[in-house]
């Protein structure tokens, strides 16, 4: 040991410590760390700013891409659902309905729920209709409506109460609006085509089509194969 108490030998032997192992009395180690940079307030606030012009510009295209998703979802569902009925009527040979919430108001105003179900068979243990499908709805702010030959094609069918899946979970439905294909895959009873307009509505009650006349999906079903064809001429604006 040296006469420094605390403090190895300035040469230090085989396996031991060739600095000390403690600081002595008012050394000082210097600082390692490095100092980092950090942003100024106008800096962050010119940041912010952009962000906000940047936001301001975006928020209409973003809006406009919403609304097309929306349209073709809704557009999916029911052309889907026209499909499935037309070769579950087929593949069962029993009636197959395309059923709407009945309301007098949504034969002018709009449908944004469908539903799916065929007629009995024998050697079903009941009379009554059989759901295919629950209820299914449109994006919100998507709806349907008649166009030339649909409201025609329409039956009102009456069903007992808790045969189809409640609508929204809370109403048993008892009577539903039907577009109904027979077991050959056809509309029944409907001697011409049946269209139908699938767009977003100003309001839910209006008929107006938001964006315009022509933003709007036109959907056209031939009576005897039950095939849907979309109208070109009516796709929406993009």
């Amino acid at each position: 040991m040296s006469a420094e108490r605390g403090a190895w030998s300035a040469e230090p032997a085989e396996g031991r410590l060739s600095r000390p192992w403690r600081v002595a009395s008012g050394e000082r180690r210097g600082s390692t760390l490095p100092q980092r940079a950090a942003f100024t307030l106008l800096e962050l606030l010119a940041v912010v700013a952009i962000i906000a012009i940047m936001s301001s510009l975006l928020a209409p295209a973003v809006q406009g891409l919403m609304g097309m998703t929306g349209r073709i979802g809704g557009l999916n569902t029911v052309t889907a659902a026209l499909d499935q009925a037309r070769l579950a009527a087929i593949e069962n040979g029993v009636n197959t309905h395309v059923g709407f919430p009945i309301n007098a108001a949504n034969k002018t105003n709009g449908f944004s729920q469908i539903i799916i179900f065929r007629d009995a068979k024998p050697q079903d243990a009941g009379t009554n209709p059989v759901a295919l499908t629950r209820w299914q709805r449109l994006p919100n702010g998507v709806f349907f409506q008649p166009g030339p030959g649909f409201n025609a094609a329409l039956t009102d069918l009456s069903v007992p109460a808790r045969t189809f899946p409640r609508l929204g979970g809370t109403e048993d439905l008892r009577r539903v609006s039907a577009l109904t294909f027979n077991r050959f895959g056809q509309l029944k009873g409907v001697p011409s085509e049946v269209s139908l307009e699938l767009g977003e509505k100003i309001e839910p009650t209006d008929n107006a089509w938001r964006g315009g006349g022509s933003n709007y999906y036109q959907l056209r079903i031939q009576p005897l194969t039950g095939r849907v064809i979309v109208d070109d001429a009516a796709l929406p604006n993009q």
